[in-house]
């Protein structure tokens, strides 16, 4: 039986979506600066390892310049990510960049695993918001899940250490095979709510990248159903996706083209009008 939301949808119906105004244009941008990264977690997306970072093709002025860009389309948030971000030189820069520029809000994203003094001075002057993956309580089941012995030990300290810096936290808790059993979820938020993580949310694995190998899901079947609500991402070699999990649609490489010609193809809008017809309108806020 075929997947509903991968089902057909007529152009008919497409063209006569009328998104709401949060559907149109760049509300937040994503910047996966490296693909390096210091994990190797099972589920990864972006398929990121120690070696993965062999792929980046953006630099350092082009993010800049792709901020200045984004400013000027109206975008109000942006996610420093990877990869792991903190694996690149200059993450720090892109905060404080992103922060002079006045957006609204500006978030980092990372594994939490090695954390320089440099990159949380610039975060504090940033006054960014730090996204840290975290994943059981029990350091076995965390370890399990990134492939690396220790990263839960050295990501709680890491925790602590930016709590106590007053640094502005958030974590994020993806439920895979492997952390998704009775009582998990409940004590790793206790657990990170005890190292002063306050913000504590969860999410379900998603069948893209190494994460098809556990959840065998092709195309709109691995999404959430939020990516039409004005996001866009930009991965280390310049290609533009939708948003981080749709990596299956390919709106051009900002190497090659402006963000205000990527945002002006049509296939963006016939991607989040889809995605709007398949799931229907999900936010929490909604009127």
């Amino acid at each position: 039986m075929q997947d509903q939301k991968n089902a057909p949808i007529d152009e008919a119906t497409i063209d006569k979506i009328v998104l709401p105004e949060m559907g149109m244009g760049i509300r937040e941008v994503t910047f996966e600066i490296t693909n390096a990264c210091n994990l190797r977690c099972v589920h990864c997306y972006a398929e990121s390892d120690s070696r993965s970072g062999s792929k980046d093709k953006v630099t350092e002025k082009r993010w800049k310049e792709l901020l200045d860009e984004a400013k000027k389309l109206g975008t109000t948030n942006v996610q420093i990510s990877g990869g792991e971000p903190s694996m690149s030189p200059y993450a720090g820069e892109l905060l404080k960049y992103a922060k002079n520029l006045g957006l609204k809000m500006v978030k980092l994203y990372t594994n939490g695993l090695h954390i320089s003094d440099n990159l949380l001075n610039d975060v504090e002057e940033a006054d960014a918001l730090v996204k840290v993956t975290f994943f059981s309580y029990d350091p076995a089941v965390h370890d399990k899940i990134t492939t690396v012995k220790g990263s839960h030990g050295r990501t709680s300290a890491n925790i602590r250490r930016m709590n106590e810096r007053g640094i502005k936290l958030r974590s994020g808790i993806v439920l895979t095979p492997f952390n998704n059993f009775d009582g998990n979820l409940e004590k790793t938020i206790e657990y990170l709510n005890g190292l002063g993580v306050k913000d504590v949310r969860h999410d379900y694995m998603h069948g893209v990248g190494r994460g098809y190998e556990m959840l065998q899901q092709d195309g709109y079947s691995a999404l959430c159903g939020m990516c039409w609500t004005g996001k866009l991402a930009i991965d280390s070699e310049g290609y533009v996706h939708p948003c981080v999990m749709s990596r299956f649609v390919n709106l051009g490489n900002i190497n090659e083209q402006t963000l205000a010609e990527v945002m002006d193809k049509p296939e963006l809008m016939r991607f989040r009008k889809t995605i709007y017809a398949k799931f229907g309108d999900l936010r929490r806020d909604k009127k």
